[in-house]
């Protein structure tokens, strides 16, 4: 393995994925509880891969999913702007 590259056998997630994860929680399919279950269960960079261009777009997003007791329970206000951020975002 090259240096600085790690071995990677879990799953990819892309922008689109996290997109699709918003919608489910704006269309009432998911609660604000089900939205951050799922950002903390996918924000371990051991197991899931981010879209390498949106890494960071992707990482800061679900972090602030997961750690609502930091950062708030998610607002239909502020889903709707990650999810602009996520669809505007260019590599």
């Amino acid at each position: 393995m090259a240096v600085g590259l790690r071995q990677h056998d879990g799953v990819d997630l892309s922008r689109e994925d996290v997109v699709t994860a918003l919608r489910r929680y704006l269309d009432g399919d998911w609660t604000a509880d089900d939205l951050s279950r799922w950002a903390d269960e996918i924000e371990n960079p051991e197991t899931v891969r981010y879209e390498d261009a949106y890494s960071t777009l992707i990482a800061s997003v679900l972090f602030d999913l997961a750690t609502p007791e930091i950062n708030g329970e998610p607002t239909p206000e502020r889903v709707r702007q990650w999810v602009s951020e996520l669809e505007a975002a260019v590599p």
